[in-house]
């Protein structure tokens, strides 16, 4: 189980942290991502603007209610197919990444997270049988190694 002080950072969006216990000073950065990019689905809000927008300004909730204005477009878009600073970026909703060009900004905000729960389920099982399957191998080679005098030769 989680410790609760680490829990609560990581719901707060505190990426790093000190924590101190009695002797103990522990130094903790958290780097969010995902595991896997398949069969997520990723609600984007890009946002054009000559001047800096403030973090309010870029809420989504905020977002949501000026939907009609010309300057704010909304898509949704496969995770696995943004490009690699988008996707290492937008992790939590409301990160967004900023652009500049040309006297102009776009922002581009991470409203929503949808994913295919089937899709996942058989990717954690692949792991957990991956994992086993290691686990197993490893095991099968060390018993018979010492039984047989196995030597490795390019391991």
């Amino acid at each position: 189980e989680i410790d609760k002080t680490i829990k609560n950072n990581i719901v707060s969006n505190r990426n790093f942290f000190i924590i101190e216990k009695k002797n103990n000073i522990s130094v903790i950065f958290i780097k969010k991502s995902f595991e896997t990019y398949e069969a997520i689905l990723a609600n984007l809000y890009s946002v054009k603007s000559k001047k800096i927008l403030n973090n309010e300004f870029l809420n989504c909730q905020n977002l949501i209610k000026l939907k009609d204005d010309p300057n704010i477009i909304n898509k949704e878009y496969k995770l696995i197919d943004l490009n690699n600073e988008l996707k290492s970026n937008l992790v939590n909703i409301n990160d967004y990444i900023k652009y500049e060009s040309d006297n102009e900004i776009v922002y581009i905000v991470l409203c929503n997270i949808k994913f295919d729960k089937e899709i996942l389920k058989n990717i954690n099982q692949n792991k957990f049988i991956n994992f086993n399957i290691t686990e197993i191998e490893s095991k099968f080679i060390n018993k018979y190694s010492k039984i047989y005098n196995l030597t490795m030769i390019n391991e």
